[in-house]
C-alpha cells in the first residue's frame, strides 16, 4: 500500500542534546514519533520526522518556536529482500521523479520525499500489495 504522510523538516544545532531537546517537545505532549532521520553537516543538524498527530506537532513546534517546513512524504512497504529498494528507486527515476530523501519508519516501511507526489504514487502502486 502507498500512503501519504506529513513530515516535519527542521534544523538543530550540531551539539550534544540539541536533537533531544527538539524531540522531547513531542514526547511530553503525549504523541509519538513514527519515523525520524537526522544528519549533521557544517555545524547544523537536519531532521525530518513523522508523528502520529501532525496537528499537535504543528502546535507544539509553533509554541516552542521551532521553525519547520512541512514535507509531503510517501510511505510504501518494501519487502526485506536484496534489491527491493533499488527496484523502487529505479522505477521512480524512470518516471522522472526526483527523490529528495528517504528513510525507514518505525513500522519498517520506507518514507520518501519526492518532487512529484502524484506521479510517484502512480509509479509505486504496482509495488504495493
Amino acid at each position: 500500500m502507498v500512503k501519504k504522510l506529513v513530515g516535519f523538516s527542521f534544523k538543530v544545532d550540531d551539539r550534544p542534546g540539541a536533537l533531544a531537546s527538539a524531540l522531547e517537545i513531542i514526547g511530553k505532549d503525549g504523541f509519538n514519533i513514527e519515523a525520524c532521520a537526522a544528519i549533521s553537516s557544517e555545524g547544523k543538524g537536519a531532521v525530518c520526522l513523522v508523528t502520529n498527530n501532525p496537528q499537535k506537532t504543528t502546535e507544539a513546534f509553533n509554541k516552542a518556536g521551532i521553525k519547520y517546513e512541512l514535507k509531503e512524504l510517501i510511505e510504501i512497504n518494501v519487502p526485506d529482500k536484496p534489491g527491493e529498494l533499488a527496484k523502487i528507486t529505479h522505477a521512480l527515476g524512470e518516471a522522472k521523479v526526483n527523490i529528495s530523501f528517504l528513510f525507514i519508519t518505525m513500522r519498517k516501511t520506507v518514507a520518501i520525499a519526492v518532487d512529484n507526489t502524484s506521479e510517484a504514487v502512480t509509479t509505486l502502486q504496482k509495488f504495493s500489495a
